[in-house]
């Protein structure tokens, strides 16, 4: 669907298609083709018959080979897309969870799509930019979805936006809270950049303090250290979670006690900025010095060592294979590990 590169673009409209100036960094651009699922299939079909096709032969018309055709499609339902590796579902971000960075970017281009649950959400700007509309639109259709969930999981419960935003009525918090009290062979994870609205409702509702919900904030830089963790501590939580995904810098958690578990990994994407991994090595080690549980997720797109810039296979960086083994740390609360495995994790 995306073509970079503007001697790809020009050879791909010289093959008739009609494509999108799409540029989320006014530094780098991308196209993104328009048309229906027809002609996107009908592009997909030429230019990824075999990905050394697409390589050497996309700015030509000539191709060595015919694409296959397709047989048959047949329906097979429906299921979530899932883009974390500490999550097996979704609650309200309508099946689809990848990491917050993207939700802007995902929103937007499902946005005109008038059958799309994120229809009008987000725009892209005439510079080819994704901005959010600033509506809010409340998935109360999502809400009952873990009672009919038999197996155990995970749940990130609202991965494409935060349910702590402060125009989300509590009325609607205590609808989803009310359901994952209830459904409690799940776990719960919620993250919020916002933590000072969720101490807020649940100093008001102490009862929703439950083993298998877990409460978080996400982390960037040292500047987000000291203003979110202080509130996280003192939130009401029986797990207390931080994200420092996309981690942007060194940080220093040693004044924060009271954390359970830290998520940790470079930012992936086209436009990722740099990880180095001795950020996370430095905060592995706070970690244990601390009886906090580490979990590194990935290393991004964009990661550095020693100052080198390092290339990996894997696109977001997160094959532990490719990593130097200090890094190599992913760690569950040992209180849920039996419930965690039942899950599928």
């Amino acid at each position: 669907e995306i073509v970079d590169g503007q001697y790809r673009w020009e050879a791909a409209k010289e093959l008739g298609f009609t494509f999108q100036i799409e540029s989320f960094k006014k530094s780098t651009m991308s196209v993104r083709l328009v048309g229906d699922m027809e002609e996107r299939s009908r592009f997909i079909g030429i230019i990824q018959p075999k990905s050394s096709y697409k390589r050497n032969h996309i700015h030509h018309k000539q191709w060595e080979t015919k694409p296959n055709l397709v047989q048959k499609v047949e329906y097979c339902g429906e299921m979530d897309l899932i883009d974390i590796s500490t999550s097996t579902g979704t609650l309200i971000a309508n099946g689809i969870m990848t990491h917050n960075c993207y939700a802007e970017i995902i929103t937007a281009r499902f946005a005109e799509d008038p059958n799309s649950p994120f229809h009008g959400l987000a725009t892209i700007s005439k510079s080819g930019e994704a901005r959010w509309t600033n509506e809010i639109r409340l998935m109360h259709h999502r809400i009952q979805l873990p009672k009919s969930w038999r197996e155990p999981r995970c749940v990130f419960v609202n991965s494409m936006g935060d349910l702590f935003h402060k125009d989300v009525p509590f009325d609607f918090l205590t609808s989803v809270f009310d359901v994952m009290t209830e459904c409690n062979r799940h776990i719960f994870i919620i993250l919020t950049k916002r933590p000072e609205i969720m101490r807020e409702y649940m100093k008001l509702n102490p009862q929703y303090v439950q083993s298998h919900i877990w409460l978080g904030t996400s982390i960037e830089n040292q500047e987000t250290v000291d203003e979110r963790l202080p509130i996280l501590i003192s939130t009401l939580a029986s797990k207390k979670v931080v994200s420092a995904e996309p981690l942007l810098g060194p940080i220093d958690i040693s004044d924060y006690h009271g954390i359970d578990w830290i998520l940790i990994g470079g930012e992936s994407g086209v436009h990722a900025r740099p990880f180095h991994i001795e950020w996370g090595l430095d905060l592995i080690s706070q970690c244990r010095e601390m009886g906090i549980i580490p979990f590194m997720k990935q290393l991004g797109r964009n990661p550095y060592q020693n100052g080198k810039r390092l290339y990996l296979k894997e696109s977001k960086g997160g094959d532990t294979n490719e990593w130097i083994e200090d890094l190599r740390v992913q760690e569950w609360p040992t209180t849920f590990n039996r419930r965690l495995n039942k899950a599928g994790i």
